[in-house]
């Protein structure tokens, strides 16, 4: 099997198809990317591929999620090596295409430790431990002591080996935040921003910026300087409640986005189009549900962030408003029924059928190749493998860009090629 892999590699690498890997690499822009957990326990990627010395700083960098942007920007090789070597890992099954917010960042200094490591030499350790550059004073009670001077520095340590130290939490632990009390005022205060946060998801622009249609410049300017002060982040920073601060900041970025979309009598005029055609009514004059796309999306986008958090219950809410919005569109309807089925606040009997109905209504209505994929994610969990395959071929026909449906396609034909092989000379007699 590591030799079919090295040979796939080696294929995408060697291969002069620069407008290809292009292409490729323009679909990962904000992905990320990082070696199989699978591929890095059972096979050794440097030997049995025959990677470069550029090509094992790669592969060493991906043994943490990188963002695919930091790595084609670091570097490490040439633009177009990069693509096509990064290009045969993917295909051979060694790396992973991921979600960039769960990746690391890459500093330089990682990069030169790295190369130093593969061509064998001593990486530089710094001779003396650092030293604290800020001063941070006592705060078990005692009165605080002088901040470290020059001369200082240089005293023994026999002098300073009893004073106080402050416990701090490990590395990547954050520190507990205490929770206060919050005044009346405060009080006040969150709720006033949960409310707003709260309707945005139903509001256009000049409904958030509290404005009608036919407004002037000025009146935009006022708006957005009245709301810049009241949903400033800065309002909330001492309360400690980082839920109501992700609300704040949420409601601060959309300030800006409707502030952008009406700010000039151009721009409010394409945005009075933008309503117009794509829905300001709920129904049309036939009584049919009318589309409201803009509002959708602004929902929508709220899901997405309550999603990548896991708070799967505000993420189904908000999904479900961004399809009551839009009812036709598939992107929307395929993220609610994948946030119903891994909901563990509903039976898991219930949320699995639901989301198995809506993904396959999706299917079948809308043509949509994610739709498929996803279904076929939930077949495979309820132990339904041939329906779980069947619904990945459909969705690489739909779609044959769709990486996660070529890779399981390709995955399925490599194991029953595998399966029909005669195992040695006693399995080719056999088989005569």
């Amino acid at each position: 099997m590591a030799s079919e892999q090295a040979n796939a590699f080696k294929k995408h690498r060697d291969a002069d198809d620069a407008q290809g890997n292009l292409t490729w690499a323009a679909r990962l822009q904000a992905k990320g990317v990082r070696a199989s957990p699978e591929a890095l326990a059972r096979i050794d990627v440097e030997r049995e591929f025959e990677l470069s010395e550029d090509e094992r700083v790669l592969w060493r960098l991906l043994k943490l999620p990188r963002k695919y942007m930091d790595i084609e920007h670091c570097g490490v090789l040439a633009v177009d090596k990069l693509r096509g070597a990064l290009r045969g890992l993917v295909a051979a099954d060694v790396v992973d295409i991921v979600d960039a917010s769960d990746t690391k960042a890459l500093i330089p200094a990682e990069l030169r430790r790295l190369r130093a490591e593969v061509q064998g030499k001593e990486v530089q350790r710094p001779s003396q431990p650092l030293k604290a550059r800020v001063y941070r004073p006592n705060i078990d009670g005692t009165p605080p002591e002088a901040p470290p001077t020059a001369a200082s520095d240089s005293a023994p340590v026999a002098e300073v080996a009893d004073a106080p130290r402050v416990p701090t939490a490990p590395r990547g632990v954050p520190r507990p935040v205490a929770l206060r009390a919050l005044t009346d005022e405060e009080q006040t205060l969150k709720a006033e921003l949960e409310r707003a946060h709260a309707a945005i998801a139903k509001q256009n622009h000049y409904d958030f910026l509290g404005l009608q249609r036919g407004c002037d410049d000025a009146a935009v300017r006022a708006a957005y300087v009245r709301l810049a002060r009241d949903f400033h982040p800065d309002r909330v920073a001492g309360l400690g409640d980082p839920t109501l601060q992700s609300k704040v900041d949420e409601l601060f970025k959309r300030l800006g986005d409707a502030q952008q979309a009406v700010a000039s009598a151009d721009a409010r005029a394409q945005y009075d189009r933008a309503l117009d055609s794509m829905g300001g009514a709920t129904t049309t004059a036939d009584g049919q549900r009318q589309r409201r796309p803009l509002e959708a999306q602004n929902a929508a986008r709220i899901a997405d962030v309550y999603f990548k958090k896991k708070e799967l219950k505000s993420a189904e809410a908000h999904y479900r408003q961004a399809a009551n919005f839009d009812p036709e569109d598939p992107k929307i309807l395929t993220a609610l029924a994948h946030c119903i089925w891994l909901n563990p606040d509903h039976e898991e009997a219930v949320r699995t059928a639901e989301a198995r109905k809506r993904l396959q209504e999706v299917v079948n209505k809308h043509r949509f190749a994610d739709a498929a994929y996803k279904l076929g994610l939930l077949l495979r969990k309820i132990n339904d493998e041939g329906a779980a395959q069947r619904s990945f071929a459909q969705a690489h026909r739909l779609d044959p860009q769709h990486h996660e449906a070529e890779r399981e396609v390709r995955l399925h034909e490599q194991r029953v090629h595998k399966q029909s092989k005669p195992d040695g000379l006693l399995g080719r007699f056999g088989k005569k």
